[in-house]
């Protein structure tokens, strides 16, 4: 399969991006959302909708990035989808492949100190989540 490429259609905080192949295939939607300062935990998605990838900055110690499959508040003892082990003051990603992964509620991410279970950490991450 050839390698795909994401194409930027906005400059907003949210931004609409295509998927396409090397030969520019249209393969599917997708949205990105930026955040626009360090956070702790954000819902990024408040509906059912598919993962492509995450990818951000921890500005911290060591700590878990977690996925959840939520459309509403996070609260701590919840359980992950999806855990990132991200280094201290450095980058973390995840990618959800070609098809991306499903949630049945709604798509978040907050950063933690435990890996089974959120336990919300410092506001010192910063994330890019890219979801239909």
């Amino acid at each position: 399969m050839a390698a795909t490429k994401w194409s930027d259609k906005s400059d907003s905080i949210v931004q609409p991006f295509v998927l396409t192949d090397e030969s520019g295939s249209y393969l599917t939607n997708a949205t990105l959302y930026n955040s626009t300062a360090l956070q702790s935990k954000q819902i990024v998605k408040t509906s059912p909708g598919t993962l492509y990838n995450v990818y951000g900055y921890n500005s911290g110690s060591a700590q878990y990035i977690h996925i959840l499959n939520r459309s509403s508040s996070l609260n701590n003892g919840t359980a992950p989808s999806i855990v990132i082990r991200a280094a201290a003051n450095s980058n973390f990603n995840y990618d959800g492949y070609l098809f991306g992964i499903p949630f049945t509620q709604g798509i978040s991410i907050a950063n933690s100190t435990k890996a089974a279970t959120l336990q919300t950490g410092s506001a010192n991450c910063w994330f890019n989540v890219t979801y239909k």
